[in-house]
C-alpha cells in the first residue's frame, strides 16, 4: 500500500463513522501494526477482573481496522567517530 492509499483509508475512515456505540467520539490510534478507529472505553482503567473487563468491552464498543501501516525502511547507524587521543597533562615538580 503506498503512502497516498493509506491517507485515503484513514481519511476515508475518519469520514465514514465517529460515533461508538456507547455514544462517545471514536479515536484514531496506532498499534498491532495498523491505525485502528476505536471507542477510548476500550483502554480505560476499570476495577473489574481482565478478563470480565476484555469481554464487555469487545461486546460493547467499537473497534474497528482501518489499515495496516507500511514497514518502516531500516536505517543503518551512523559509523562511529574515532576517538580523539586525550592529551595527559604532565605533573610539574616543584622543589
Amino acid at each position: 500500500m503506498t503512502d497516498i492509499s493509506t491517507l485515503v483509508a484513514i481519511d476515508a475512515a475518519n469520514a465514514s463513522r465517529n460515533m461508538c456505540y456507547c455514544g462517545k467520539s471514536l479515536d484514531m490510534t496506532a498499534h498491532d501494526g495498523a491505525i485502528w478507529l476505536e471507542c477510548p472505553a476500550l483502554t480505560a482503567p476499570t476495577r473489574l477482573p481482565a478478563a470480565l473487563a476484555s469481554f464487555l468491552r469487545k461486546s460493547v464498543h467499537d473497534r474497528t481496522f482501518v489499515v495496516e501501516l507500511p514497514a518502516a525502511p531500516a536505517v543503518e547507524p551512523a559509523p562511529a567517530k574515532a576517538a580523539r587521543p586525550v592529551a595527559r597533562r604532565q605533573a610539574v615538580a616543584t622543589a
